[in-house]
């Protein structure tokens, strides 16, 4: 992976992130390739954007989420169309209480010259509901 596909990538989970923070879950999807899959726990795998929209949707619709506080772990390079990165994330409310958090990963794709996430696999800590 070049330093190139490095910062690009983390520009595509910068813009993923402020799509989240301004409630605008298509657009945030969006960065999901059309048939990605994510596995998210106690729920069942689910395959494509709108999926991912609609658990985006959930975030703020059920739990009161009104931000994603978000840090990059890691990158891993596995070749040059195929990357990792692993992740930290917390959901916080208006009063700037911590929701819910948890870790992550994504599997990137290079398609046609741009990276997108073709799967996400996230966690919450146990105490969270």
């Amino acid at each position: 992976m070049t330093a190139e596909d490095a910062a690009e990538i983390r520009r595509r989970l910068d813009g993923m992130v402020d799509c989240y923070n301004n409630n605008n879950m298509y657009e945030a999807a969006k960065y999901f390739l059309v048939d990605c899959t994510c596995m998210a726990p106690g729920k069942p795998t689910f395959v494509g954007r709108e999926g991912q929209a609609a658990s985006f949707r959930r975030s703020f619709e059920i739990l009161g989420v009104t931000k994603l506080l978000w840090k990059v772990d890691l990158f891993h390079h596995l070749d040059d169309e195929v990357a990792l990165t692993s992740y930290f994330w917390h959901n916080i409310n208006d009063d700037g209480v911590d929701l819910c958090n948890g870790k992550g990963c994504f599997m990137w794709r290079k398609v046609r010259g741009e990276w997108m996430i073709a799967v996400e696999v996230w966690n919450c800590n146990p105490d969270d509901k």
